[in-house]
């Protein structure tokens, strides 16, 4: 029997390694005194509030933020890119639906330009681009632009 089981000084050693008297993992705050600063402090107080000549209240102003311009990406029609081509680039860049896509193709068609979306600049700057390349790659005219919405 004395073969099965483990020498003696490997199971002292893992019992050693893994004995309950000691904690597995210790808390964060031990590991870092810093946080163990924090946790004790109490929060800081807010700043009393300033009176003005009346007595009343004054409050800080929240800065208004503006929505950032916005930008209507166009196709403008040309008498050589296919539509079924146009409808393609349309699903795949613009993410619209076939049904979709057939509408702005015909708005391109019949009227000249045709509104793919309304998009911040980045974002238009990025489509305009990936219009042009993939007509490019096929070798069609098909041109793309944007103007402020």
């Amino acid at each position: 029997h004395a073969g099965t089981h483990p020498p003696k000084s490997s199971h002292t050693h893992a019992h050693r390694l893994y004995s309950h008297s000691q904690p597995v993992l210790s808390s964060p705050h031990t590991r870092h005194p810093q946080l163990a600063a924090l946790a004790s402090s109490s929060p800081p107080t807010p700043p009393a509030p300033q009176r003005g000549d009346e007595g009343s209240v004054a409050i800080a102003e929240r800065p208004t933020t503006q929505p950032p311009p916005m930008y209507r990406v166009l196709l403008v029609n040309d008498d050589y890119t296919p539509m079924d081509f146009v409808v393609g680039v349309l699903q795949t860049v613009f993410a619209m639906t076939r049904q979709q896509a057939t509408n702005v193709m015909l708005q391109v068609h019949r009227t000249g330009l045709g509104t793919c979306g309304v998009y911040t600049k980045e974002i238009a700057d990025t489509k305009v681009a990936q219009v042009l390349e993939i007509a490019q790659e096929h070798q069609h005219p098909l041109q793309c632009t944007m103007e402020p919405a």
